[in-house]
């Protein structure tokens, strides 16, 4: 869902499944005994809780270039793309049932 939820908001520049599999989920739960560490979950195994942390990322991805750069001459234009990596993390707080409308 996470996935999803990335790949619809990044304007069509990760689209199709190919740039899906480039969209990172981590989920880290930190240790009770060790503050400092962090171990790995999944969400099969266990389940998420409050306090876990969730890591996104991308990675392995190219933008192509938008414009050409254009160095003097039309023989030299650079046609590379360029590699680009994210991350973002945040702590899962805990949540209440909505009150009733």
């Amino acid at each position: 869902m996470v996935q999803t939820i990335v790949q619809n908001s990044a304007q069509g520049l990760l689209g199709g499944a190919t740039n899906l599999s480039k969209i990172h989920v981590d989920y880290y739960r930190v240790s009770s005994t060790d503050s400092t560490k962090l171990a790995t979950v999944t969400q099969a195994g266990g389940g998420l809780m409050a306090g876990d942390i969730i890591a996104v990322s991308i990675q392995g991805y190219s933008l192509p270039p938008l414009t050409p750069h254009i160095y003097g001459r039309p023989a030299l234009l650079d046609k590379s793309s360029t590699p680009i990596a994210a991350i973002a993390a945040d702590r899962i707080e805990p949540f209440s049932a909505l009150p009733s409308i």
